[in-house]
């Protein structure tokens, strides 16, 4: 009968040093090791929920490197052991990380499927809400503004209910974004001026209560896009300046470039020359900083692969060791039988020819 090895313990401690790397902001090593972790899960159905939720974060570091494509294809494997997992999360998660992949590459209506089928598997007010905000965003990228003011006008009158029991620190967050994007919503939909500037600023009065500036860049950015459509030059000026050094502050770089790029549209023309070396110069850096990381992400890929095909080896290796052991014992069965065979022979021989040699000669006698 065949022992199943328990791996809890080498899965828990890969899979600690994968949560490692990914809060530390290391994501090729944390992808390499989430990557050794879901190969460790094997029979997967014991532990699917490492299984699942590893293959969840490689997808979420491969959609911040938009490797969409193979952000898919790792998320099909998930899909087959999603009901075995003890936790909805990870199915939600799932769900939700393929309608992202769908809305980064455009096909919304794919991307409304998946939220809706991660709405289904939430029983929380907070996650409803959080996807049913989502559903929202997909819809204004469609610039059916409409149906996602409808959505986030409920979640706006009902979000002081709205509160993550488990990671309360979601909360206030939520609670801004659902106000922010109705702003937008607002905004882009036009004839909702008042409207959009109170969403606007409740959602600034909230944020600005978690003291995070990478929080803020958004906040600024919205009041700079509103002062800009209601003509405010001094306004816009002054919000695209505050969005810009939050993000600078916050070392968000891409955030920085594109807060840069509306300060240098809001600002006079001598200090728009100013800060247009500085942005040329920012391009130029991330662009190499990008392509170091997508080639350390590139190399993560590599070596997780030449593991997967390593680990593969040995398995064959090992089986082949197996199947040699196993001829080996059966050519020693055989050996073992011829012996036992010949000395049988040997024995009977030994008995019985000089039985009949003795009779023969006493037959000579007589």
């Amino acid at each position: 009968m065949h022992i199943k090895k328990d791996r809890t313990a080498e899965i828990e401690q890969m899979h600690k040093k994968a949560f490692a790397f990914f809060d530390s902001g290391k994501f090729d090593s944390a992808f390499f090791y989430f990557n050794k972790t879901q190969l460790l899960c094997e029979p997967k159905e014991d532990y699917a929920d490492y299984y699942v939720g590893s293959l969840n974060h490689m997808v979420e570091i491969q959609q911040r490197h938009g490797n969409y494509y193979e952000a898919e294809a790792t998320l099909i494997k998930a899909f087959p052991y999603l009901e075995k997992t003890t936790n909805g999360k990870y199915a939600i998660n799932a769900y939700t990380f393929m309608a992202y992949n769908y809305l980064y590459t455009y096909d919304y209506e794919k991307a409304l499927y998946y939220h809706k089928k991660a709405l289904k598997k939430a029983i929380s007010t907070f996650r409803k809400a959080r996807i049913l905000s989502e559903i929202a965003f997909v819809y204004m990228h469609q610039e059916k503004y409409q149906e996602a003011i409808n959505i986030l006008e409920s979640l706006a009158r009902v979000r002081n209910k709205i509160e993550d029991k488990i990671t309360p620190s979601n909360t206030i967050p939520q609670r801004a974004t659902i106000l922010y994007n109705l702003g937008l919503s607002y905004l882009y939909l036009g004839n909702h001026k008042e409207e959009a500037f109170k969403c606007f600023n409740e959602s600034l009065k909230l944020t600005l209560t978690l003291n995070d500036d990478y929080e803020l860049v958004g906040n600024y950015h919205a009041f700079y896009k509103y002062y800009k459509k209601y003509n405010n030059p001094e306004l816009k000026k002054i919000n695209a300046e505050k969005a810009y050094y939050c993000a600078k502050r916050a070392k968000a770089t891409t955030y920085e470039i594109n807060m840069l790029a509306q300060f240098i549209e809001a600002d006079n023309a001598e200090n728009s020359r100013k800060h247009w070396k500085i942005y040329s110069r920012k391009v130029d850096s991330l662009i190499v900083s990008r392509k170091k990381a997508k080639n350390q992400f590139a190399d993560a890929i590599y070596n997780s692969k030449k593991d997967r095909e390593e680990n593969l080896e040995l398995k064959t290796q090992k089986a082949e060791k197996e199947l040699q052991l196993e001829r080996q014992k059966n050519r020693n069965i055989i050996l073992y039988i011829s012996i036992v065979f010949v000395l049988s022979a040997f024995l009977f021989y030994s008995f019985i020819f000089p039985k009949k040699a003795r009779k023969k000669k006493r037959c000579n006698l007589y």
